[in-house]
C-alpha cells in the first residue's frame, strides 16, 4: 500500500517514456524546473517520502539535488498559476498547513498517481518533459505520462560472486561473477577451461582486462570473441557506474595496488549515502559495494562500502592501497 513508501528513498520514473525525475542544470534548488530524462546518475533526484498517517497525507522531499554535493531538503511544492500550476522545488523547511505541500498517492500495481491534497489533477507530464501539477477542474483518467514508478535508491546486481580458485587468478573470478547475471551463462564453465580458452594453457598467471573480457564471453557465449564483453583502460563515471548497476550488470574493476602488481573483483550494488544508518558517515553521495574475490587467509570474504571518490582516488584493501585503474563490463548495446 502507499504507506510503505513512508521513510524511504527513491528515484522516481515515469511510468510511459521511462525518464527519471531530474533538476534542470541550475545551481540552485529554489524554484528549480523539473524534468523527466534519461537517467545519468548525476542529475537524476533522489527523494524521501514520509507520511502522516493520521491526515493520510504524504510530504515530499529532495534528498539529493544535481550534482553529488550534500543538499539541503527541499519541499515539493507547486504554485498557483491559471489551471496549469507549474511545478518546482520550495526552500521552505517548515511543515506549513498548505495543501500546496502536500499530496495523496494513490497506487496501481507498482506504479503511482501523484494527486494534490486538494483539488483535481497529477503529477503529470507537459510536451516538453517539464514536470507539473495539472489542477483542473475534473479528473483526466486517459492521461497515462501522471503514473510514475518509484524505484528504490538501494540496487543490488543478482550476480553470482566466484572466488577465484588460484592465486593469479582474480581475472577469471571476476569473469564469471560478472557474467553470471547474462542469458546464457555456463556455470559448468570452470576458471580451468576460461583460462584454456583465453590462454591456450592452463597456468596460474595474470590476466588483463581485455582477457577478462574474453573469459566472460566464454562463460556466456562459449567464444571468447563474441564481443559481449569489452576491457577498457579508464575508470567509468559515477553516472556510468549506476546505470549498469541499475540494469543488473555487475561490473569489473582492475586496481592499482601499492604494493603489488594489480588485482581486479566486482562492483556489484550502490545505495544512497542514508538510507540505512551504517552509511551516515558517507554523507551527500551513492556508496557502492565492492566485492573482492579472493579469500583471506582465513578463508573470510571481503566487502567494502566505497564512494566513487575513494574508489577512483583510493583505499585500503588488507596492507595496500589501491584505486579503480580499468574496467571489464558488457557492451550497452547488450542490456
Amino acid at each position: 500500500c502507499a504507506s510503505d513508501l513512508d521513510g524511504k528513498q527513491f528515484f522516481v520514473k515515469n511510468a510511459v517514456t521511462g525518464g527519471y525525475m531530474q533538476s534542470d542544470q541550475n545551481n540552485t534548488m529554489s524554484n528549480t524546473t523539473i524534468v523527466s530524462d534519461d537517467f545519468d546518475g548525476t542529475s537524476g533526484l533522489v527523494i524521501s517520502i514520509f507520511y502522516n498517517a493520521q491526515m493520510q497525507y504524504f510530504y515530499i522531499l529532495t534528498a539529493r539535488g544535481y550534482n553529488t554535493t550534500v543538499q539541503p531538503e527541499y519541499r515539493f511544492s507547486m504554485s498557483q498559476t491559471g489551471e496549469r500550476a507549474g511545478r518546482h522545488v520550495d526552500e521552505s523547511l517548515s511543515i506549513e498547513q498548505s495543501h500546496q505541500l502536500f499530496w495523496i498517492v494513490n497506487v496501481g500495481g507498482d506504479k503511482y498517481k501523484i494527486l494534490p491534497l486538494s483539488g483535481y489533477g497529477t503529477m503529470s507530464l507537459t510536451s516538453n518533459y517539464t514536470i507539473n501539477v495539472l489542477q483542473m477542474y475534473t479528473q483526466n483518467g486517459t492521461n497515462t505520462t501522471d503514473t510514475w514508478i518509484f524505484e528504490p535508491v538501494q540496487n543490488d546486481s543478482s550476480f553470482t560472486r566466484y572466488f577465484q580458485e588460484q592465486s593469479s587468478w582474480c581475472w577469471l573470478a571476476t569473469a564469471k561473477s560478472i557474467a553470471s547475471t547474462e542469458v546464457g551463462f555456463n556455470s559448468n564453465i570452470s576458471q580451468s577451461d576460461g583460462c584454456l580458452a583465453v590462454k591456450s594453457v592452463v597456468s596460474n598467471v595474470g590476466g588483463t582486462v581485455f582477457e577478462a573480457a574474453q573469459a566472460a564471453n566464454y562463460y556466456v557465449d562459449q567464444s571468447i570473441s563474441s564481443g559481449k564483453y569489452f576491457g577498457s583502460n579508464y575508470n567509468m563515471s559515477e553516472a556510468e557506474t549506476i546505470y549498469y548497476i541499475k540494469n543488473n550488470h555487475p561490473i569489473g574493476v582492475s586496481l592499482s595496488l601499492s604494493n603489488a602488481s594489480g588485482h581486479m573483483s566486482v562492483l556489484g550494488g550502490f545505495e544512497w549515502q542514508d538510507y540505512h544508518g551504517q552509511m551516515r558517515d558517507k554523507p551527500g553521495e551513492f556508496v557502492f559495494k565492492y566485492y573482492d574475490v579472493q579469500l583471506s587467509s582465513n578463508g573470510t570474504s571481503l566487502e567494502l562500502p566505497l564512494t566513487y571518490s575513494e574508489l577512483v582516488s583510493g583505499f585500503t584493501i588488507r596492507t595496500s592501497t589501491c584505486r579503480w585503474t580499468n574496467t571489464t563490463a558488457i557492451n550497452y548495446y547488450h542490456f
